[in-house]
């Protein structure tokens, strides 16, 4: 009674789950990467990383004109969405530095659609000076990667019929542009753009957390605006040792026609069910404890804990369980004599299961039986085999999140739209660039021409040229 009191204490533990590392192979590649990613940031834990996700209720597109005006409201509500910690007021926008710049595309995009909307909505026309096509806009001639913003988009059809409107010149400050005239007909939306429809918009808000203090910031940040991470969820739940616990009883029951004590009950029960319970759950401890040295942090802890489980359940059974059956062979009702077991309705459940069983053994003990049996064998373990060999285990987000998580559907989102689309591999120069250096330059060079050159990549949304400067980073699209 003792030991089972010390496993009150499992009601108050809080299981979580280590998402973001603790499905990460101790020996993964990405571990690496991600220490190399905190010596070059010099911080001690990553960048706060958020993505916000913009979907309308409808399924409709996202750039309307009322959808666009509510997206505006939701990034600024994100910026400067103010939680109070210790008399300080910690706000997004105030500790932003260096990512600052997170919404400056959305901002472009919205600043410049309103005029063009504005302006057809007032005046019937729209200004070829704001060029919002996708994948790139071009804004007096500054080009906007609207593909990092805007997914699962559906460009207009080119319709032929249409008849083409001579365009009127219209005098503006520094250059002339085009007024297009537009069909009041036709949705807004898609005259002022080339997109008929978007799924979804998505911004990447980043926290630098150079220090003890803004990384605490952030961390309250973070768990006000995700208010479902305060929710204890379990992932695993166990029932360990139930096998057992029925063999123990059937094996007692079996045993209320003879004439024993309790103690001597006991003894027959733990010498006919004994080794089978030790037999099983050595073995399963066994099979826990191989999964115990895995690389996985969280399946390591999921199989020590599972074999600890194992353990203490079979000491309960032979210390506990036990006890309380031979304590309850006081409340046992009496064995019903023979003209009471073969009659009524009880007689009836005997003789029909009596009757079952002889009909299956007769079934399988027939030869024909037994060959197909054993050729049913063989192509199952063929099958097994062949499936073993073959098998390619992957583990994601989606069979790692619990079904009733609010992030399978933010994750089903960025798996089925966003990194189809759109993904930029981040590459670290941990050693000084030294521009003078021929032989450097041209290997940086060779490098970046190496990677445009792959099968799946998109290009470069900036190209820099030799002589320019280095300031920042070629962005690929991968």
């Amino acid at each position: 009674m003792l030991i089972s009191l010390t496993s009150y204490g499992m009601y108050n533990i809080d299981l979580r789950d280590s998402i973001r590392e603790g499905y990460t192979a101790l020996d993964a590649p990405s571990r690496y990467e991600t220490q190399a990613r905190r010596e070059f940031l010099d911080t001690p834990v990553d960048p706060m990383e958020m993505i916000l996700l913009l979907l309308s209720k409808d399924r409709g597109s996202m750039h309307r004109k009322a959808l666009l005006d509510e997206a505006a409201t939701i990034v600024d509500l994100v910026y400067n969405m103010t939680f109070i910690y210790e008399s300080r007021s910690l706000t997004y926008e105030k500790m932003c530095s260096p990512y600052c710049f997170s919404r400056n595309l959305f901002n472009g995009f919205k600043h410049y659609y309103d005029v063009n909307h504005r302006s057809a909505t007032k005046y019937g026309t729209w200004s070829d000076l704001y060029n919002l096509s996708y994948p790139f806009a071009s804004i007096w001639g500054v080009r906007l990667p609207l593909e990092q913003l805007m997914f699962g988009v559906v460009l207009k059809r080119p319709n032929i019929s249409d008849v083409p409107v001579e365009p009127k010149k219209v005098k503006r400050f520094f250059d002339f542009g085009n007024d297009i005239p537009v069909d009041r007909t036709k949705p807004l939306e898609s005259q002022i753009t080339n997109m008929e429809h978007v799924e979804l918009l998505v911004l990447y808000l980043y926290g630098f957390k150079n220090t003890t203090e803004i990384e605490r910031g952030f961390t309250i940040w973070e768990l006000g605006i995700h208010d479902w991470t305060k929710r204890g969820e379990f992932y695993f739940k166990e029932v360990s040792g139930v096998d057992a616990l029925f063999l123990m009883m059937f094996s007692w029951q079996k045993m209320i026609e003879f004439d024993y004590t309790p103690s001597g009950r006991l003894g027959m029960v733990f010498e006919e069910c004994g080794p089978s319970i030790t037999i099983t759950s050595v073995t399963n401890m066994l099979a826990f404890s191989i999964g115990a040295i895995t690389p996985t942090p969280e399946v390591r802890i999921f199989c020590m804990g599972s074999g600890i489980a194992m353990l203490m359940t079979y000491v309960y059974q032979l210390i506990l369980f036990g006890p309380v059956l031979a304590i309850a062979t006081s409340y046992e009702s009496k064995l019903e004599d023979e003209e009471q077991a073969t009659s009524g309705f009880r007689a009836l459940i005997n003789l029909t299961f009596m009757t079952l069983l002889r009909a299956h053994c007769a079934f399988i003990g027939r030869t024909e039986v037994a060959a197909i049996v054993f050729v049913l064998t063989i192509i199952y373990l063929g099958f097994s085999i062949q499936g073993v060999v073959t098998m390619k285990t992957r583990l994601d987000s989606a069979k790692i999140l619990p079904l009733e998580s609010e992030l399978r559907r933010p994750n089903s989102l960025l798996m089925d739209y966003v990194w189809k689309e759109h993904l930029s591999p981040t590459f670290l120069v941990n050693n000084r660039f030294n521009l003078t250096d021929t032989n450097l330059t041209r290997q940086f060079w060779d490098v970046l021409r190496e990677l445009e050159s792959l099968s799946l990549c998109k290009g470069t949304t900036m190209k820099v040229t030799p002589g320019r400067k280095l300031s920042g980073s070629t962005p690929l699209e991968c």
